[in-house]
């Protein structure tokens, strides 16, 4: 029996198509059957294409008369035979164990599709498409726009049932795959997401893509996209009864097709400044806005965007019948707007609205130069006035380093809260027991004033310590005197993702020279064991005998009994349903950097987990302070078991009671080897993570506890006893040993004996 038919259109790559073909013959699932569709090639691909045939039986090689990829598509569907079928670009290469792992997703999830994640690479490298790795787990279109945003096929499995009648759209030369895509969404009862690189998509270099289609025709990327929406549109309509999901998941399709489809080829028209085509193209979004429903336009954030913000930041590029065109394109998303639509638009975006208006209601485009010499004018006054803000503070760093040196001065800042907290609170704690030592704090704060940063500059010149948990961007750059000793105490314990300047060249990394100007005048740095001192002199290049394993202050909480009792009962007060029960807490680290960090998908299912392993387990989730934005939503049944707590302001006081710990790769696993309790890490994700940032140990063999890569893992671990706190107390030794309760000592006696020095 066939169990995946993997369909591959072939057309003029006898570059490629022997790699291809490669990666195709040596998967690890071997029932599978090839067909390879001949579109009209010119070049030498079936000869190829006929050498393997040759060598492998289970090839299927047809040759037809040029009809484009679509129609070689649907000529694969109709012949074949598997149970699944998976595509395939002629060009494209696929992991050793990418169809088997489809189609293992699909029989034991009985999925109707399987998806999963990809990778670009060209001739020197390889990256994610970060938008196709969702984790593992249901997802369904109707509850979750992202699958919206992986709208290819290549990278997917589909039972041959559900797209046996389903057809690529013969009409399309353009987007043909997310029409395919989410007509099979909106058929199948069960979408599996798959964490794991199921493809290669080879990233051209010299010839025909999809990003070169949009420079060159951008009006016909145009044309097909509104052809797009009207297809989308009436798949919409007749698959779903419920008005309420209907409009939802129109106005969803309508972001993402604008934002990925519409506003990129609008762009390389106005960039052009090629009249005839910008006015074509700005006709033509005239005409689609035209036909939308106006629940539609000013429900669209990103239309209003494109046309009031997008177009407008691209204004010095029209021409002037192009400029006319705009305007009637302006009144026209005007007037589908409703009264708050247009509220909001003024609230977000000031006076520009002003000028909107006058434009549309003058008929004159001469309101939008003048709004355009207004804000450039503005800009300039900003930035002469934030170029004399600069001037001032270098003013009183270098008046400060003119004066003497302050030996008794310690100044303690923090960009990471607008309060003191965790190790500088501790180490300021200890220090206002030493009446001679003047402590300045500065702390993350965005409305400073003037004299109070001249005065925080004058402080970090003065002080005989700066001590920073982080990095730091206001002394980014400066130089201090040689015996200022500016002490690096990192928020992390230990040494797991690698990070400063062992991170560069991974994905979520900043370049050599930022690095080298966050952490060039560090003179020493606090870390929790000697252990990891090579590994935080490389993180910030500093010699290695600048590397003081003094253990980090916030640990000494963990000996202080009389205080943990009291952390306890506070926590059992305030969640009195903790009391009696076994606590998981769940942990994860971020992902990606900048604003991804701020979503992360849950993986766990605290259904499941609570289910299987009964109402006497409480499962608290607490998220990375870096993630603001979660979407976790409790079902009312389970509140009594699951609790959120992200918002909490210390991880370590959930920690005393905490009977089982739940991450993934964060840095916590450090602190809490120090109560030697029981620790799984739920690693769905490895792969990717390895190449987003990647770590100073061997994952597998570092880690003190079992590693899962789903919830039944988790189940299983926990319902069979499989935990073991041996391996936690040699990680805690080798680890965490100068962690022992006089870490905030050690660095108070380093500052009092060397603050005449």
């Amino acid at each position: 029996m066939v169990k995946v038919s993997i369909i591959i259109p072939v057309y003029n790559v006898e570059k490629y198509i022997k790699d291809t073909l490669e990666s195709v013959v040596n998967q690890s699932l071997k029932d599978i059957e090839i067909i390879v569709i001949n579109d009209g090639s010119t070049d030498n691909s079936q000869l190829i294409i006929d050498d393997y045939c040759k060598k492998y039986k289970n090839i299927i090689s047809i040759i037809k008369k040029n009809s484009g990829v679509s129609s070689a598509r649907n000529t694969g569907i109709k012949i074949a035979k598997g149970k699944y079928i998976a595509f395939l670009d002629s060009d494209d290469i696929l992991p050793k164990d990418s169809i088997e792992l489809r189609y293992k997703a699909a029989i034991e999830n009985n999925a109707d599709i399987v998806t999963g994640g990809a990778f670009k690479f060209n001739s020197n490298r390889e990256w994610p498409i970060k938008n196709y790795f969702l984790g593992n787990g249901y997802r369904d279109v109707v509850f979750d726009e992202k699958l919206f945003y992986t709208m290819v096929n290549w990278n997917k499995l589909f039972k041959k049932e559900l797209i046996k009648y389903i057809e690529f759209d013969e009409r399309l030369t353009y987007g043909e795959d997310q029409v395919f895509v989410t007509k099979s969404y909106f058929k199948a009862q069960k979408v599996y997401c798959i964490d794991s690189n199921l493809y290669y998509y080879r990233e051209r270099e010299s010839e025909g893509s999809l990003t070169q289609l949009i420079f060159n025709n951008p009006y016909k990327v145009l044309k097909q996209s509104k052809l797009i929406w009207e297809i989308i549109k009436d798949e919409i309509e007749s698959n779903f009864n419920n008005i309420t999901i209907q409009n939802d998941l129109k106005i969803r399709y309508l972001d993402r097709l604008l934002s990925c489809d519409i506003w990129p080829p609008i762009k390389q028209s106005l960039l052009s400044k090629d009249e005839t085509l910008q006015v074509k193209s700005l006709q033509l979004l005239y005409e689609f806005i035209d036909k939308l429903e106006d629940k539609s336009v000013y429900k669209s954030g990103k239309l209003k965007w494109i046309v009031t913000v997008g177009i407008l930041e691209h204004y010095r590029f029209l021409t002037n019948e192009s400029k006319k065109t705009y305007v009637n394109l302006l009144r026209k998303t005007i007037n589908k707007l409703d009264g708050e639509s247009l509220y909001y638009l003024a609230e977000n975006n000031g006076y520009l609205m002003k000028y909107i208006q006058k434009c549309v209601t003058k008929n004159n485009s001469i309101y939008i130069l003048l709004f355009l010499v207004r804000r450039k004018i503005s800009n300039l006054f900003k930035y002469i006035d934030n170029k004399f803000d600069i001037l001032l503070l270098k003013l009183a760093f270098v008046y400060g380093k003119f004066r003497p040196i302050s030996n008794n001065k310690v100044t303690l800042a923090t960009n990471r809260s607008n309060k003191l907290i965790e190790n500088l609170k501790y180490l300021n704690d200890k220090l206002a027991e030493f009446d001679d030592i003047d402590v300045k704090i500065y702390l993350k704060d965005t409305k400073l004033t003037k004299r109070t940063l001249m005065r925080m500059y004058y402080d970090f010149a003065t002080s005989k310590f700066i001590i920073l948990d982080d990095y730091y961007r206001p002394l980014y750059g400066y130089k201090f005197k040689k015996n200022v000793e500016v002490i690096q105490l990192w928020h992390a314990c230990g040494a797991f993702k690698k990070f400063a300047f062992s991170a560069i060249d991974y994905q979520e990394s900043h370049t050599e020279e930022y690095e080298k100007e966050a952490h060039s005048h560090y003179t020493k740095v606090i870390t929790s064991d000697k252990e990891v001192n090579k590994h935080y002199s490389d993180a910030f290049r500093i010699d290695e005998s600048n590397v003081l394993d003094f253990g980090i202050p916030r640990t000494d909480m963990f000996y202080d009994k009389d205080y943990k009792d009291y952390i306890k009962s506070m926590i059992e007060n305030k969640y009195p349903n903790i009391i009696g029960k076994k606590v998981i807490l769940y942990a994860p680290t971020f992902r990606g950097g900048g604003k991804d960090r701020q979503e992360f998908d849950i993986n766990i299912d605290y259904r499941k987990i609570i289910n299987e392993l009964g109402k006497e387990y409480i499962l608290i989730l607490k998220l990375h302070p870096a993630v603001t934005k979660n979407g976790i939503d409790i079902d009312d049944k389970y509140k009594d078991n699951v609790i959120n707590l992200s918002l909490y302001r210390d991880i370590n006081e959930l920690f005393l009671v905490t009977d089982i710990l739940i991450t993934d790769y964060s840095s916590v696993i450090f602190e809490y080897s120090l109560l030697e309790k029981p620790m799984i890490f739920f690693s769905y994700d490895l792969d990717s993570y390895l190449d987003e940032r990647n770590f100073f140990y061997d994952y597998e063999a570092f880690v003190p506890g079992p590693i899962v890569y789903d919830n039944d893992g988790i189940v299983d671990i926990i319902k069979n006893g499989k935990l073991d706190t041996k391996k936690i107390a040699e990680f805690r030794m080798k680890f965490m040993s100068s962690c022992d309760g006089n870490s905030t000592e050690r660095l108070v006696n380093f500052i009092l004996d060397n603050k005449e020095k």
